[in-house]
């Protein structure tokens, strides 16, 4: 994983449908996180520049700027790379409150109609099919936490959803939630291939002493070192055809674009959702494209698409996998876009400094040139970043949300969501650090509520 964050512009976008914005979780970034900086040796002699306030020193996950490469969330002392489970588990597991079933599988919230609505008391959970199911029940509230596609399919199982989809699989609605599952987005990926005389890679700076002098001589000569493989640039970077997409996004309505049956706060949401896409599709502060430099590749990912598709229920057993339908290129934009783009990774490859590499692309390769060849390429193609999200939206009602700004699920007592599908709408950014904030502020909302 990438331990990267989105500009403010990219999380201001969320409030503006319902949700928390930078303001709101900036602190938390800072709060997860024990930022080590580079050794004052180290800073003079790379002229490295960092601002205190942009980072925290007193958190569970560690991050340290290396002498290479991008950044990461390792120990500098130990060498060892944080996760959840060393940042967070390793720390907390003796705690006698704490209690971790391995080999289960939630199967269903528990329902409970009382005088103040429906209220989850606790879940359902067993090691397979054809095991005996075991309840525990919960003395203040349920936290789901499944990720994009199993919290919706869990919701879904518990009769929390869209009344016409639990209904083809005979399950009683207890709460209508149509947003359930609805607005699923990832960033989709292309990846182009040259071979190249020498292989590029950090790598080469530790095992290649030669190669290692030479690139420092040009750097302290040129300076021009981009400081990472990472680069997130706007539409206007990378084509010079963004008023062409722009009018073409425009000329799509949401209504044409989702299907006739679809919910109105679903299109609602949706229509919202797209006055944001398209305003920003030619801002210079949004990132719309992430380019992935490396040894010969160059992977392209989108970072707002215009496309959604949904999770949902394929079985009323619970150890069915449910359907995860990202809607790659759903829309026409995506697919302007991503052709831009595998347009722009060849011109990188094609430029003067590449010349002495004798590059040579393998992938999409020479036969692809007009515009009907890169689209036919980009469908052909079209791959994943694993970063499913969306499909428990952090939105008003009206527009399709699923949980409010405080993580609990609409018409439900007693149930909240927190995980990367309460994301409104995809950030231009990898996700691993925007879930920890989430996390930890939904924490903080927890404990407030109870007076912890």
């Amino acid at each position: 994983m990438t331990f990267d964050l989105a500009g403010k512009e990219d999380y201001d976008r969320w409030v503006e449908v319902g949700a928390v914005g930078w303001n709101e979780l900036f602190p938390y970034f800072k709060k997860l996180t024990n930022f080590t900086p580079s050794a004052p040796e180290i800073a003079k002699e790379w002229d490295i520049q960092r601002d205190p306030s942009a980072h925290g020193y007193k958190g569970h996950v560690m991050k340290s700027v290396l002498r290479i490469d991008n950044p990461q969330s390792l120990d500098p002392d130990t060498k060892t790379r944080s996760n959840s489970r060393t940042a967070y588990w390793n720390s907390a597991s003796n705690r006698t409150n704490l209690h971790l079933l391995t080999g289960q599988q939630v199967t269903k919230l528990i329902t409970k109609l009382n005088n103040e609505g429906v209220a989850i008391i606790g879940v359902e959970y067993a090691a397979g099919s054809n095991f005996s199911r075991s309840t525990v029940l919960a003395a203040k509230e349920v936290v789901l936490a499944a990720g994009a596609i199993h919290s919706p399919q869990l919701l879904q199982l518990s009769g929390v959803g869209s009344s016409s989809l639990l209904k083809q699989f005979g399950i009683e609605t207890v709460v209508s939630l149509p947003g359930v599952g609805a607005n699923f987005q990832d960033h989709s990926l292309l990846r182009a291939s040259t071979t190249l005389d020498i292989y590029l890679s950090a790598n080469n700076l530790t095992s290649n002493a030669t190669f290692n002098a030479e690139m420092l001589a040009l750097y302290r000569h040129n300076r021009t070192e981009g400081g990472g493989a990472y680069a997130f640039i706007g539409t206007r970077s990378f084509t010079n055809t963004t008023s062409q997409i722009v009018s073409s996004a425009s000329s799509i309505t949401p209504a044409s674009y989702l299907p006739s049956d679809v919910d109105s706060t679903i299109l609602a949401g949706y229509e919202a959702q797209y006055k944001i896409l398209t305003r920003d599709l030619a801002s210079n502060k949004m990132p719309i494209m992430e380019f992935i430099f490396g040894g010969g590749p160059v992977k392209t990912g989108l970072q707002h698409p215009f496309s959604r598709g949904s999770a949902a229920i394929t079985s009323t057993d619970p150890f069915t996998s449910p359907s995860a339908k990202p809607g790659f290129l759903t829309h026409q934009t995506d697919l302007l876009l991503l052709s831009a783009a595998a347009k722009y990774a060849r011109k990188i490859i094609n430029t003067p400094m590449f010349a002495p590499l004798s590059p040579v692309e393998t992938v999409p390769g020479p036969s692809i040139q007009t515009d009907a060849d890169f689209e036919a390429w980009v469908r052909s193609t079209i791959g994943t970043t694993f970063h499913p999200s969306g499909t428990t939206s952090m939105m008003k009602r009206q527009y399709g949300g699923v949980v409010d700004s405080n993580y609990k699920v609409y018409g439900v007592n007693n149930l909240r969501v927190v995980d990367a599908g309460t994301f409104p709408m995809i950030q231009s950014a990898h996700l691993q650090v925007t879930v920890y904030a989430m996390a930890e502020r939904a924490s903080d909302a927890i404990k407030k509520s109870w007076r912890l």
